[in-house]
């Protein structure tokens, strides 16, 4: 099965990969028991494709964190702008306690089959203080692939850190192909075009004061 991938310029610079091809650095501690030796867990780790944070998010136990506002142009009128503004909470764009996604600037492409976005299967790629959802996408979806995670307490997700795993729901072999023609027009910020690599780098609290 083919899965069709862009990612966005200026905003993300980490393709996603097959997760067969994922190597976790370091060695588990001999002290304490190794789940990810479990023949099940390995073997659920190695399915689907992994996505990674593009940026560098801190979350504070005052509820502020990190923001990056990113230079746009209105793909219709040309206007500039800063429009697209991460990390957004998940369906809503208000100042509050939520799921805020993570691994924006990806989009795919699903054809026949469905899929599922996990946490990192793995128990070495996942950050202990981040409450991970789970999602569905259904057969021929084209849009963003995000994860949606709320941080548990003080949090730094780094960049680049597998932040989400993306399961079709066939025990076909994937197939990734980057296609930087894929037009998405499922959501607000495909009405915009990122301009600079350079995004502000802000907080929640000075962004809305």
């Amino acid at each position: 099965m083919k899965v069709y991938f862009k990612n966005i310029k200026h905003q993300n610079i980490f393709p996603p990969i097959l997760s067969a091809t994922l190597k976790a650095k370091g060695k588990s501690s001999k002290n304490k028991l190794r789940p990810e030796a479990c023949p099940a867990i390995f073997d659920a780790s190695k399915k689907g494709i992994t996505f990674f944070s593009e940026k560098e998010y801190s979350f504070f136990q005052d509820g502020n964190h990190t923001v990056y506002r990113y230079q746009t142009k209105d793909r219709k009128t040309g206007e500039l702008g800063a429009n697209i503004v991460t990390p957004a909470l998940l369906g809503s764009n208000e100042n509050e306690s939520g799921y805020y996604k993570i691994g924006n600037g990806l989009i795919i492409r699903l054809e026949k089959v469905g899929a599922l976005i996990l946490p990192p299967v793995d128990p070495r790629f996942v950050i202990r203080d981040l409450d991970y959802s789970i999602a569905y996408l259904p057969p021929g979806y084209c849009g963003q692939l995000v994860a949606a995670v709320r941080p548990k307490d003080e949090v730094v997700i780094p960049q680049g850190c597998p932040i989400g795993q993306l399961v079709p729901l066939s025990e076909d072999v994937i197939e990734l192909i980057e296609d930087n023609n894929i037009v998405s027009i499922m959501h607000y910020e495909d009405n915009y075009e990122i301009i600079s690599s350079q995004p502000l780098k802000t907080t929640v609290f000075e962004f809305y004061n």
